[in-house]
């Protein structure tokens, strides 16, 4: 199965266990559009409002299609990030201020999704929380690639702001 000769891995079986019907046939127009436009499109519909059905981009270029419930379960990874110097503040709630607006900042792309709610409001698995100035994080591989890219950025723009800061008070 390709489509704009992208090599395709269906979970046919997680995806009939779900209450998808595989026999179903799809129609989309699209023109003039990316393939994960066409893939996030037609995906919204095979799930018909009931089974959230996403893809994912293995590190050989293969598509992964399935369940977001599968997906989370078989490709999520938890690891924690020190990040206390991104966010410590002797106000609490300047402090919690920071930390989700660290969340926000690691932007990691639209194909993880960590900031949007399943059918029922709940992250599905993925998300990210604090404690004790460590960011604990459940996400793909990929994004745990990004993310201490994302971190690095941050810390190197705090410094450029401290010595620009700097410049400007002595």
């Amino acid at each position: 199965m390709s489509l704009t000769n992208l090599k395709l891995n269906v979970q046919w079986e997680t995806l009939k266990a779900a209450g998808v019907n595989c026999d179903s046939p799809v129609f989309a127009r699209l023109g003039g559009v990316k393939a994960s436009k066409a893939l996030s499109t037609i995906l919204g519909d095979v799930g018909g409002g009931d089974v959230r059905v996403t893809y994912f981009v293995e590190e050989d270029g293969t598509i992964l299609i399935t369940t977001w419930d599968d997906f989370v379960r078989t490709h999520s990874l938890t690891k924690a990030y020190n990040v206390k110097d991104l966010i410590d503040d002797p106000n609490p709630m300047k402090r919690a201020s920071n930390v989700l607006q660290l969340i926000e900042d690691l932007d990691i792309g639209p194909e993880h999704p960590w900031r949007e709610p399943d059918e029922a409001g709940r992250r599905a698995g993925y998300g990210a929380r604090e404690k004790d100035g460590i960011l604990i994080v459940r996400e793909s591989a990929i994004a745990h690639e990004r993310i201490p890219r994302g971190l690095g950025a941050m810390r190197e723009e705090r410094e450029k702001t401290k010595w620009f800061r700097r410049g400007f008070t002595n």
